[in-house]
């Protein structure tokens, strides 16, 4: 499994350069490398410093992207990635398990039950194509199938 993502600033774990906001020069990453995982800190405009972490990249490819602009690869397979996960984060909003809950493990369980949910439909109207239900109705209809 892999994991590619961001990261705020003000975590502990992070080498001192990076959480400084104007340590970065434009356009010049900085890579930290770790066991398996892999750090770059990317300033890509005035104020705008992006921290990611990958566990899939395990070197500083930089690619050039169709804007002919150059990107850390992590950075180009973030960009190409996130809108899928916003997506399936406003399908999920959209119908929520979700309850207010402290304990950590129920947050996750219910995140789990959302994504399953969205997984079902999906198959759903593949499955069915000719049930041209809207997308919130043919969740509403599998969650009170499934109880």
């Amino acid at each position: 499994m892999t994991v590619d993502g961001t990261l705020r600033r003000n975590k502990s774990f992070l080498p001192e350069e990076f959480k400084d906001p104007k340590k970065p020069e434009r356009g010049k990453p900085k890579f930290v490398f770790r066991k398996w995982k892999t750090l770059v800190s990317y300033k890509s405009g005035a104020k705008k410093n992006v921290i990611l972490v990958s566990a899939m990249h395990d070197d500083g490819t930089i690619v050039n992207t169709s804007g002919h602009k150059q990107l850390p690869e992590i950075v180009d397979f973030y960009n190409s990635t996130k809108g899928g996960v916003d997506c399936m984060d406003l399908m999920a909003h959209s119908m929520s398990t979700k309850r207010q809950i402290k304990g950590w493990p129920m947050v996750i369980f219910f995140n789990i039950l959302d994504i399953a949910s969205i997984a079902a439909v999906i198959l759903f109207r593949q499955k069915f194509p000719a049930n041209r239900l809207a997308q919130i109705d043919a969740r509403r209809f599998f969650q009170s199938e499934i109880g």
